[in-house]
């Protein structure tokens, strides 16, 4: 299983279309990701996309969206201009919990440091 931090709220089916569910920029400290994916991420394994949302004040509820990953390509990331790793699949199943609740969740509390923010990378893989 992967798990994927989308903390920027990256609408990834507008830009790259249907199935897409993560990109990873090919310049910076991302291509490491990349290339580690290509590695080690095959086609059917769980890939698990957070992405926050504000709902009220502060406080922040974190949708869970699990994939099977199917294909991985280079494209041209619209609204940036710059080409990205672009990582497709079949979605299965979407979870939506409060920070609180997800931070105690025996799956996705992996995707938070001890401080309860998002871990830095954008990509992890599970133990």
């Amino acid at each position: 299983m992967f798990r994927f931090n989308n903390c920027h709220k990256r609408d990834h089916v507008n830009l790259y279309g249907n199935d897409a569910f993560f990109d990873l920029d090919i310049f910076g400290s991302q291509p490491k990701d990349a290339d580690r994916l290509r590695r080690e991420l095959n086609i059917g394994d769980t890939c698990i996309v957070a992405t926050p949302y504000v709902v009220r004040d502060l406080s922040c509820d974190i949708t869970f969206d699990r994939y099977e990953f199917s294909s991985a390509k280079i494209m041209r990331d619209r609204d940036r201009h710059v080409d990205c790793h672009v990582y497709f699949g079949n979605r299965l199943k979407p979870e939506t919990l409060s920070r609180a609740d997800a931070r105690r969740h025996r799956v996705y509390k992996h995707f938070f440091n001890v401080n309860g923010h998002f871990k830095r990378r954008s990509v992890q893989r599970a133990n």
